[in-house]
């Protein structure tokens, strides 16, 4: 996942992006967005991105958000639920290959975000830490679920979700307006072949990044013989983004090679509303009033 948000060029749209750990998502749930967690993102400011991507796993299944334009949020505030405003807005996405189906709390999941977007902003840009001008609401940045392929076996949720980090970065050549919102995404999602995907895919997603962390392995192994004997030492990035380089003059394999560490996150598997009553640090985790307007598509 982390791969896939790699950029290869300065012009790259990988560089807009910035994704999340996958326990990320996790940790908040469990223990509010405590200042453990806001360690990880003291040397970066996220609103200088486009696109923020978090990975979520939890009860045996991946699903990705992705939140776009984040600090266009006050813009966004101003002129909700106005079709004729033409400007780019912010917008959150859940893409799960499990669609209504899915074992995933959205209320739970938005919630967190938005905990995560408003202190991050408070820490930038709100210098009164005034709560009540905090920008991001259930109002002005509900949780759209665009219908999507879902996934026809129980296994391939992890691969739908990498190739939706893909597809979402992808996403970044559009311009996302209001209409879009209120359309939840349809002609960019539900409709765009680049999300019609199939097990085929996937299979040829699984043997792609076989390979590569073959090869990965391989030239980590053969670094390690010789780096004993060799004073200079190659720097393993630069190893991984040759062999990705290589992969990517081999076809269609471009777009999917992603570097993906699935763990079985133990302490998440329950993502029901009652499990997240308290934070440790005493946060009560509070849902928006009518956090129930989540958009979804029929």
């Amino acid at each position: 996942m982390k791969w896939v948000g790699i950029p290869q060029s300065p012009d790259d749209l990988a560089s807009h992006v910035y994704v999340f750990s996958s326990h990320f998502l996790s940790s908040v749930l469990l223990n509010s967005y405590s200042s453990d967690l806001k360690r990880w993102l003291r040397k970066i400011n996220i609103f200088d991105k486009k696109l923020l991507l978090f990975p979520f796993h939890g009860v045996n299944h991946w699903s990705l958000v992705a939140v776009y334009n984040p600090s266009l949020i006050k813009q966004t505030s101003k002129r909700w639920g106005d079709a004729s405003y033409t400007n780019e807005v912010s917008c959150m996405v859940h893409f799960d290959s499990l669609g209504r189906i899915t074992t995933h709390n959205r209320s739970d999941i938005a919630w967190a975000i938005r905990l995560v977007l408003n202190s991050e902003w408070d820490r930038h840009y709100n210098t009164s830490l005034d709560k009540t001008s905090r920008p991001f609401t259930h109002r002005c940045l509900p949780l759209l679920t665009p219908k999507v392929v879902c996934q026809d076996n129980s296994f391939d949720c992890g691969m739908f979700t990498c190739r939706y980090a893909f597809n979402a970065i992808q996403l970044l050549k559009k311009r996302l307006t209001m209409s879009d919102v209120h359309n939840k995404l349809k002609c960019y999602v539900s409709e765009d072949p680049l999300f019609d995907l199939s097990g085929g895919d996937m299979t040829r997603m699984r043997v792609e990044i076989h390979n590569i962390l073959g090869s990965i392995t391989e030239e980590y192994c053969s670094h390690r013989d010789t780096s004993a004997e060799t004073p200079a030492v190659t720097d393993v990035h630069d190893v991984a983004m040759t062999l990705f380089n290589d992969s990517e003059s081999d076809g269609e394999a471009n777009d999917d090679n992603d570097d993906v560490a699935f763990t079985n996150d133990n302490h998440s598997s329950d993502c029901s509303g009652s499990v997240w009553s308290c934070g440790s640090n005493g946060d009560e985790l509070m849902h928006d009033e009518d956090e129930s307007l989540i958009y979804e598509s029929n």
